[in-house]
Order: C-alpha cells, then sequence, then structure tokens
C-alpha cells in the first residue's frame, strides 16, 4: 500500500515569542522511518530542497536498502557440520571442542569463532572470539555466545548487529536472543548513524530494550545522546525498527502564537489490515480551534482504490475573531462555529480481460464554510487560494471498441462567489462513437475518412435563475491527406444542434445584460451551427553531423549526469502551419448560457505561423562502445535504408537513402530548442466590427524553449498586441541547478490588468554542509509578497542529522512562522523543506 509509511517517536519543545501574529514552532523529532514530516498539516510548507521530493527519498530508500544488505559472508551448510584446525571430541558428553578457527553451522544457521563447544545432542553449544552468527534474519557479532542452533536462539556477551530493515545498528553488553526475530538487550545503545569512523552522532541508551526485527523497540530507563551530550531522559520508548507500515504516533508539532495561543498536533497512524491504513490527527490550538484530522486509505486491488479524509474543527475558542483573515470580495465570510470538510477519491476499473471496459471514477471535496481552507491547510481538501471546489463523479463504459457511454455529475461549491447562481451538471449524459472507412481505396494521397460522432444531455441546476435540459448531437467528418511526405493536410466538418428545454426561465438581474434586458427565456428552443475547418503543415529538416570541439557539444555535455552521453548529430525543422476555420452567424440571442458550448462566435479566421525546432542526438563516446573495426562483427555496423524519415536524415535530398553504414547504438534524442511564431485574421470581425475591442488580427504569439542540458531549461509564451503596441500577456519559466545541488526556478505571470506576479525559489550550497533556501511569491501590482518562505538546513557530516532553521510568512491569512526542527536519523533521515514544485 503506498501514502502512509510507518510510524515515528516525536519528543518536541516548544517555545513562544509576544509579537502579534507571530508563532515559533521548535521541532526536536526522532525520526526511524524513511521520510515522514515532522511538520503537521497545519503548518504545511513546499519544497525548496531537491532530496525532500519523493522521487529523491525514493531513490535514497533503495540506496539504503543496498547499503545494508550483508555481503561476503558465506552460505550456511545445509546439514550439521563443524570445522576446525584442532577438534576433539568428548563421546561420553557428546561434546565437539574446537579451537583455531571454529565454524559450527546446521538447517541453515552458521556460527564463526575462534573457539567453541557444541553438544550433539542439545544442539548448544558455547563459543568465544570473534563470534559471527548467520542467519536468514541477519548477522550477528559478539565477544561470547551460548547459542541453540536448532532454535536459533542463545545468551550473548559483547553483542551487536544491524537492522537491515530499519537501518538501526544495535550493540549491547548483554543479549538474550529469544526467537528467529526478538531480542531483550541490557545495557543497549540504538542508532540508525552509518559513519564511516564509526562515531554516533546520537544514540538511545537504555537499561533494558525489548526489540523485534520487523516490528517494535520498547526501552526502558532510557536516555538520548546528542553529540555525546544526553538531551533527554524517558523512562520508556518505544518506536518501530522497520520500514513496513505499522501502527502508532508520528512526530507531533508543538507551537506557540500570540494569535491562537499554545498549538499542538499528533498525528497517530493505524495499520488496518495489510491494504488500508488510516492517519488521525488531532490539534488544538488554544485561543482559536480543538478538532481532529481523519484520513483513511484501502486498497482493494490494483484496479480498486479508495482515498477519503474528514476534518472537524471546533471554532467556538475564538469567538468570532477574524485572526489574521482577510475576507474582502468573499460573498459570504461567515465561519462556522462547528466546520467540517473531507474529500472522497475512488477509482475502480475492469482489468486488462475485461469484455467490457468500465471506469468508475470519484472526486468529491466539501468545506463547511468559504474560508475553511484559506484557514486552514487542507490540500486533499481544496488548495488555499481556491475560488471554488468541485466534485465530479464518473461512469464510462465501452461495450464495443468504437463505442462508449458516458454519465457524469459535476458539483461547484463556490468559496468567493454567491453559490445560488453557479450552474451544477447534474447530471450529464453522453455517447460517442467513431470509425474510419477508406471508401477512396489505396491511393497516393493516403485519402480516408474519419467519422465520428458525440450526444451530451446535460440537466444544469442551480438555486435562483433559469435552468434545465440542453442536449447537443455533435457528428464530425474529417478527410486527412499527405502528398509524399511533403504536406500534410485535414479537411473537417461538423456542427451542432443543440436543443434547450428549462425548467426555470428567469433571468438573474445581474446577467440581463447579456439578454437585451429580458426578464425570461422560452421553455423551449434550438439552434444549428455548422463548423468547417482547413489544416495544413509541412516540415524543411536538415541533418547536422558535429565536430567534437563544438560548442554546442559542450555546453550539451555540462554535469556530471550528462557525462556517460556526447552529443554527435542535431536535426533542425522548419514547420509551416495553416489553417481555416469558419463559423457562419447564427442567431443565439434568444437561447440560454450555460456556458461556452452555447456561444459560437461569427467568424472566417486564418490562422498561420511557424515553429521551428532544434533535437539532439546523443550517444555514448564512440571509444566506449566501439571495438576495434578490424575485429568487430558485422552486426556491430548495418547497412540501413531509409524510406520514412527525413528527406535529410542522412544529409542527402533524396527520397531513397543510399546504402551505408549506419551505427546501430541506440542513443537518446532530446529536443535542444523551439521557437514558435502564430498569428491569426479574422475577415468577419475586420468587415463587422463585433467587438470594439478587437481588431481582424489576434495578437501575436511567441514561445520559445531552451534546454541545451538536464540542468537548464528555459521558455517564453507571449501574446504581442500590435494595434496598442504593447504585450498582452506574458508566461516566462527559469530553471537551473548543478551537481553541487544548487538551484534556481523562476516563473513570472502577466496577464494585462488581472495578473502580474513574481514566483521564484532558490537554494544554494554555502557550503558541503550548510544549504539556504528561499521561496517567494510576489504580486506587483500590489507591491507586496503574497507568501514567502526561507529556511537553513545544517546536515552533520555523516547524514545522522540534520538542523532546520525557518521563517514562513503570508498575507493572507495573515501569519508568521519561525520554524525549527532537530531531525535525527541515519541515511533514511528526516527531511523538511519548502519551496516552488519543478
Amino acid at each position: 500500500m503506498r501514502g502512509f509509511r510507518c510510524a515515528g517517536g516525536g519528543l518536541l519543545v516548544w517555545s513562544h515569542v509576544s509579537s502579534r501574529g507571530l508563532a515559533i514552532v521548535v521541532s526536536l523529532a526522532l525520526n526511524v522511518c524513511w521520510g515522514l514530516s515532522a511538520f503537521a498539516q497545519s503548518q504545511r510548507t513546499q519544497d525548496v530542497f531537491s532530496e525532500d521530493k519523493p522521487a529523491a527519498k525514493r531513490a535514497t530508500e533503495q540506496l539504503t536498502r543496498s547499503a545494508l544488505h550483508p555481503k561476503g559472508l558465506g552460505t550456511p551448510a545445509p546439514g550439521l557440520d563443524f570445522q576446525a584446525p584442532k577438534i576433539e571430541f568428548q563421546k561420553e558428553k557428546s561434546l565437539i571442542v574446537g579451537s583455531g578457527g571454529v565454524v559450527i553451522s546446521e538447517k541453515g544457521v552458521q556460527v564463526q569463532a575462534e573457539r567453541g563447544t557444541f553438544n550433539t545432542e542439545t544442539k548448544v553449544g558455547d563459543v568465544s572470539g570473534d563470534v559471527v552468527m548467520t542467519t536468514a534474519s541477519g548477522v550477528l557479532i559478539a565477544d561470547t555466545g551460548n547459542i541453540n542452533i536448532d532454535t536459533e536462539t542463545g545468551e550473548f556477551l559483547g553483542l551487536s548487529f544491524d537492522v537491515e530493515e530499519g537501518g538501526y545498528r544495535v550493540n549491547a553488553q548483554r543479549a538474550l536472543k529469544l526467537s528467529e526475530f526478538e531480542f531483550e538487550l541490557f545495557d543497549s545503545r540504538l542508532t540508525t548513524c552509518q559513519c564511516v569512523d564509526g562515531s554516533t552522532p546520537w544514540e538511545i541508551v537504555s537499561g533494558r530494550c525489548h526489540l523485534t526485527q520487523g516490528g517494535y523497540a520498547h526501552s526502558y530507563n532510557s536516555t538520548l545522546y546528542f553529540e555525546g551530550l544526553p538531551v533527554l531522559y524517558s523512562p520508556y520508548m518505544v518506536f518501530p525498527v522497520k520500514t513496513d507500515r505499522a501502527s502508532g504516533l508520528l512526530p507531533a508539532t508543538f507551537g506557540s502564537s500570540s494569535r491562537d495561543g499554545f498549538q499542538y498536533v499528533q498525528p497517530i497512524f493505524a495499520t488496518l489490515g495489510e491494504s488500508a491504513g488510516a492517519k488521525i490527527t488531532p490539534f488544538v490550538f488554544a485561543k482559536t480551534r480543538l478538532g481532529m484530522d481523519v484520513e483513511y486509505e484501502r486498497l482493494f486491488s490494483r484496479y480498486n482504490k479508495v482515498d477519503l479524509g474528514l476534518l472537524y474543527s471546533n471554532e467556538s475558542l475564538r469567538d468570532g475573531a477574524l485572526r489574521g483573515l482577510n475576507v474582502s470580495g468573499v460573498d459570504d465570510p461567515s465561519i462556522d462555529t462547528n466546520r467540517f470538510g473531507g474529500y472522497y477519491k475512488q477509482r475502480w476499473t475492469t482489468d486488462n480481460y475485461s469484455s467490457i471496459p468500465t471506469q468508475f471514477v470519484v472526486d468529491g471535496h466539501y468545506a463547511s464554510d468559504n474560508l475553511l481552507v484559506r484557514e486552514i491547510s487542507v490540500p486533499k481538501i481544496g488548495q488555499q487560494q481556491a475560488q471554488f471546489l468541485t466534485s465530479t463523479a464518473l461512469i464510462r463504459t465501452s461495450p464495443l471498441p468504437s463505442l462508449s457511454f458516458e454519465g457524469r455529475g459535476e458539483f461547484n461549491q463556490m468559496l468567493l462567489a454567491p453559490q445560488e447562481t453557479q450552474f451544477q451538471r447534474l447530471p450529464e449524459l453522453a455517447i460517442s462513437g467513431g470509425s474510419a472507412f477508406r471508401p477512396f481505396g489505396s491511393n497516393p494521397l493516403g485519402l480516408k475518412l474519419l467519422a465520428n460522432a458525440n450526444v451530451v444531455a446535460t440537466d444544469f441546476y442551480r438555486e435562483e435563475g433559469y435552468q434545465g435540459w440542453r442536449t447537443d448531437i455533435n457528428p464530425k467528418l474529417a478527410v486527412p491527406f499527405h502528398v509524399e511526405n511533403y504536406v500534410r493536410g485535414k479537411l473537417s466538418g461538423e456542427f451542432h444542434q443543440t436543443a434547450y428545454n428549462l425548467s426555470d426561465t428567469l433571468i438573474p438581474e445581474a446577467n440581463r445584460s447579456r439578454f437585451d434586458g429580458r426578464e425570461s427565456l422560452e421553455t423551449s428552443s434550438e439552434r444549428f451551427v455548422p463548423i468547417l475547418r482547413y489544416d495544413m503543415t509541412t516540415a524543411l529538416e536538415r541533418i547536422y553531423d558535429l565536430d567534437r570541439n563544438s560548442w554546442l557539444v559542450d555546453v550539451t555535455s555540462y554535469g556530471a549526469k550528462n557525462e556517460g552521453m556526447e552529443l554527435t548529430r542535431v536535426k533542425h525543422t522548419i514547420e509551416p502551419v495553416v489553417g481555416y476555420s469558419y463559423v457562419p452567424y447564427v442567431d443565439q440571442a434568444d437561447i440560454p448560457l450555460f456556458d461556452q458550448l452555447d456561444r459560437f462566435r461569427e467568424r472566417s479566421l486564418l490562422s498561420y505561423g511557424v515553429v521551428s525546432r532544434l533535437y539532439g542526438r546523443f550517444y555514448e563516446p564512440y571509444e566506449q562502445v566501439r571495438d576495434i573495426e578490424d575485429l568487430a562483427s558485422h552486426e556491430s555496423t548495418l547497412p540501413v535504408f531509409d524510406v520514412n524519415q527525413s528527406l535529410f536524415d542522412f544529409g542527402r535530398g533524396v527520397v531513397l537513402a543510399p546504402q551505408r553504414l549506419r551505427d546501430t547504438r541506440e542513443g537518446r534524442i532530446r529536443e535542444l530548442a523551439r521557437f514558435s511564431l502564430r498569428q491569426g485574421y479574422d475577415y468577419v470581425e475586420a468587415r463587422k466590427d463585433l467587438d470594439p475591442s478587437r481588431n481582424g488580427f489576434t495578437d501575436i504569439n511567441i514561445g520559445a524553449l531552451v534546454a541545451p542540458t538536464d540542468y537548464f531549461s528555459a521558455a517564453v509564451d507571449s501574446n504581442y498586441n500590435q494595434e496598442q503596441g504593447q504585450f498582452s500577456s506574458h508566461n516566462i519559466t527559469v530553471g537551473f541547478h548543478d551537481d553541487r545541488s544548487d538551484a534556481l526556478r523562476l516563473r513570472y505571470s502577466f496577464v494585462d490588468g488581472v495578473v502580474n506576479q513574481i514566483e521564484s525559489n532558490v537554494e544554494v550550497a554555502l557550503t558541503d554542509r550548510l544549504r539556504a533556501g528561499l521561496y517567494g511569491r510576489y504580486d506587483a501590482r500590489q507591491r507586496e509578497f503574497l507568501e514567502s518562505q526561507s529556511l537553513f538546513r545544517f546536515v552533520n557530516s555523516c547524514n545522522c542529522w540534520s538542523i532546520d532553521v525557518g521563517l514562513s510568512q503570508r498575507i493572507n491569512p495573515d501569519r508568521r512562522q519561525f520554524l525549527v526542527s532537530l531531525s535525527f536519523g541515519g541515511v533514511g533521515s528526516l527531511q523538511q523543506g519548502i519551496g516552488l514544485s519543478q
């Protein structure tokens, strides 16, 4: 089961600074499993450091498992065996005595020592001197041992072993091995540190500890040592020593703020069988709220999964105070005393061998008031800046390969605008089908007929205003063709036959200007809209072989990740595109306006543009993969004919490339750069001036992408209004990182009069052990940061512990937090980060 991980013990302290809106959260967390987050949902931040991302954590976990796997140990013999340079057999006592290096093995258990005795009847042996016991569950090292080979139990002095799954290293002055996986340890030390010099930057020292491999460790009279100093004592501790899911406490969070008072969040995980689990998170904010967040996940099969959650928060402690919320623009800013939120997600599909493929999907979200998701971070219910929550349900089945039936519903919960006038699709039914025909037979132009049709019936419901059914019939025909491999084109036509049957005809007062001031619509109406399209494109291509000393080869080989590959050839393409679409004038003033399908603007639009791309083919360096030519087998190079690819694929302008030897190394193809330029001209708009804010020419769309290496990329997508002589929108992104883990991610978004924001994420490795990260989202119109977060992380020399210190602030709700997290762990250490996602 994915999603929930093993439990961890949390030991935390808190502090407080009395300044308005400032919260300090100090978290001291013992992390004993992979990738648990120290901060609860109420203080959710984003990932700023690369190793915090899920993919990086999974790679680290896999590397850890490999590193901890025992290597170089012999396989125990299947039968009883006693070997030693010097052996004495005492028949009357059934004892075998050996010295000079003893090896005892039976039933998959092997014991090595300097000297030892073994009773052939009781299967008990006493060994001493560099004792190594190898079993299926792991390897034990001790000074001396009294071992029962048959039951794999015994008593040891000076015992040490690794719990492979959990990454623990265990040392005990005296230990009892109670079964294959259970130990009773006395004067023990446990740590996940795997330092090369043998040091233990942190460890738990216990008077007694009961440990079960693949289960839990229960320690008594325990002290947590950090860099040799005792930092915490507890008469009892319990924590898992495995990576499998396990019930227990997850790391908690303490804190305090002048607005919310004392804060405590305690996640608890419960396993509910092999394929189900739940996380229960009670929380208390002394001046604002108390409640609980519950998440449940169950995997019924690979084709059926359920994920649901419920949030309850009692807000009576705040006595109606906004606590830093800005409610401007919110239609209903009231806050419920008892707040509820939830989500439900399920996806069920038939298996791959089903004769009638069927799919069922539900994705539901609910918040009891409009400000819940803005104030409480519950991303699975809704993002904090969301304007509405959408719940959908869908069932789709395909009784025939070319025919499908679909039923769906959609409900939008408005968080800013009034709910009463929002349309909901309850339900929507659809039938679609299509097929390809060849009425022209086999022909050099590749002519064929593509036919499909969609019928969609939707019941639009709302509390106030006109509502009812809309049925849309939409058949389509298309004829694609090509002229050899020079030109591709497609002529297509479709129409929309739409019928409306309303149960309520009243036009809301705010929308009457769209209907020439009328107060109501007709109960029944219909419209017919034909649409014609024609598209044509071609491509000019040329291949260039690159010299090894080329600057482009140097640029694309930047970084350690590219050391094994070398850019050898590039292909440059120029792809002009021309299209035309025609929609005649259709009177649609008397029909309802549910969505964009109800209004097709009259147009005679000619669109045109060009796209230019640069592709690179990367191979391993020639000398690393090629044998000496005289000794190479004929499979190393093969004659290749090309009749389907570019005319210039071999640098010759012929359809059939001549026979030549071509290297059969697979290589890798990647797009290095792209530039596009597009515009349209609407003849109808230019002649009739239907919209005073428009002219015949559309904005010029300019797009560019540069990605020479895996370490750097930049993209621009802009629209230029040539009539006003200015850009109407921008979307600029830049990403960079290096082998030191320095990274820069920048995004600039601009829409004239609507959006002007900069979002950035910077990550810098100040030293080998100290790193800094900064995330910010800046509104240039308001000249203020909407949110910003910064973080410093120090990691000790063997990645055994780390400390994060950070500052987070937002303007809505107005909240500033100072965060400190001291995390203990081995190579599976606890990590916490903030920042802009990739």
